[in-house]
Formats: structure tokens, sequence, C-alpha cells
């Protein structure tokens, strides 16, 4: 019997099981290589802050220490470079942003997350900032082109790996135990993101799906080794080129790539 069975092995439902696995557990995995999976387009950047009221995100002060522990002994021991602990600078859009940043930045829960210094080579680059900018210490950025075919390997090679789309009418749930075709597990934890908005036992969580398109820029020559934020993100991976995204669409939710999105970008 397994303990695990994971549905979905994007990055959640990977780094779980690579969790798992170096806890001694017994993992299967139940995964149909979606095409347009989230972490495929995703731009790889995590920020403890939501700048909308500029407000922590849910458990940040532990989550934020995590993700740079796990990411950066993860890339030590595979031996890749794909992780860098990375400030972001946020472009003030008004007096009111501005104002609320400067306030938050002296609350003590806030102080090892923000700061009011934008910094010298921000000052530099042709962006227009007439309200400033302020800095989000905690962040970082995981290049997820590479990160996750290592990772969904070392599951392969780790676990009982099922490659086919989850049929939950296949599934049995009750006593002390789960039944998935042939499989027995102990637990089922489900990873599929968007996904789950067709779950039976999920689909009634108040989830709303979004579409978001990235675009690749050809960098002109601007130097910085922070992410830039605007309510989107603009950062460069120093082989001559730059990220930006994301766009967010909740009425037209297909995979197409649209001009009104490069536009925004």
């Amino acid at each position: 019997m397994y303990d695990y069975l994971i549905a979905g092995a994007g990055l959640a439902g990977g780094i779980l099981g690579s969790r798992l696995i170096k806890e001694g557990r017994m993992i299967a995995i139940v995964d149909d290589d979606d095409p347009h999976a989230a972490y495929r387009v995703a731009g790889g950047v995590w920020n403890a802050i939501t700048f909308r009221k500029i407000l922590k995100g849910w458990q940040a002060d532990a989550l934020t220490g995590e993700a740079h522990r796990f990411y950066s002994e993860t890339q030590k021991k595979w031996g890749i470079p794909f992780y860098e602990p990375k400030k972001v600078v946020r472009i003030f859009g008004d007096v009111s942003f501005q104002n609320n940043w400067l306030s938050k930045s002296d609350e003590p829960d806030f102080r090892e997350y923000l700061s009011d210094e934008c910094p010298g080579a921000m000052k530099k680059l042709p962006v227009s900032m007439p309200f400033g900018c302020g800095t989000v210490n905690k962040a970082g950025y995981v290049n997820l082109d590479v990160f996750m075919p290592v990772l969904r390997n070392y599951l392969k090679q780790n676990t009982l790996w099922i490659n086919e789309k989850f049929d939950y009418e296949k599934l049995s749930v009750g006593g002390d135990k789960i039944i998935y075709k042939n499989i027995e597990a102990r637990h089922i934890v489900f990873c599929e993101g968007y996904g789950i908005t067709e779950n039976p036992y999920f689909n009634w969580l108040p989830l709303q799906p979004t579409k978001g398109e990235v675009l690749k820029l050809i960098n002109p020559g601007w130097k910085f080794d922070f992410i830039i934020n605007n309510g989107k993100h603009l950062i460069d991976h120093k082989d001559g080129t730059m990220g930006v995204g994301a766009t967010f669409e909740w009425k037209n939710l297909d995979y197409k790539i649209t001009g009104a999105g490069r536009k925004t970008l």
C-alpha cells in the first residue's frame, strides 16, 4: 500500500512529492503531462506581498523562509543553478499608494518585508515613476524551465508514475484507505491547480480561474538585478532577454495567445 497518491505533478504536487520521498514515504503520482500546465508559462517570481492593499500573503512569515531554504538546498543538492533570491522594486502608481506603502513599511509586522529604498540602478533606467518606488526585501526567482524537468524526472525515478488524466470515477474513498483503479493508498492529495474546478470533491470551492499571458523581450541594455513591478513584473534573465507578465483575463479562458495581451505587456 502506498502512503500517498498525488493527483497532479506541477509545482505544488511535484514539490510535495519530493518532500514526502525525503521523509521515506511510498508515493504514487497521476499526471497527464498537460501541455498547458501553468508551470510551463509561469514567470517563476515569488513574493510575500500582495500589492493591491499592501498585505502579507497567506502564512508569509513561515513560507518565505521555507521557500528560500527549500530552493537553495535543492539547488545545491542537484548541482544546477535555477534559483536566486531577489528583491522586488515596486513603482508607486499614485500618492495614495505611496503614502500607504510608507506607512506600512514603518509597522513592526512589515519592517523586514518593506522598505522605502529606491535603488540607484532603478533611477538610471528609462522608467517613469513620478511618485517614486519602494522595495520588497523578501522575494525570489525560480527558473521553472530548468527546475521542473529535473524535478519531474526525479519523481519518475522515485515514485509509481502513472501518465494519464485522473479519472474520478475510478476513485473509491472509504475506511482507512483510498483505491484508484488497482492502487491502494492511505491518503490522496489533489494538486490540480485550476483543474480543481472539475474535481467532484472540491468543485464547490469559490475558485475563479484566470488566464495570464507573458512575453519575452530583447533586453536593450538595461542593467538591474532586481524584479521591477508596476502591476506587471519585469525580470532580466541575464541571457539578453527579459520576461514581463502577466495579464489577467477572467472571461476568455482559452489557451490562445492574443494581440491584446501582447499590447498590454
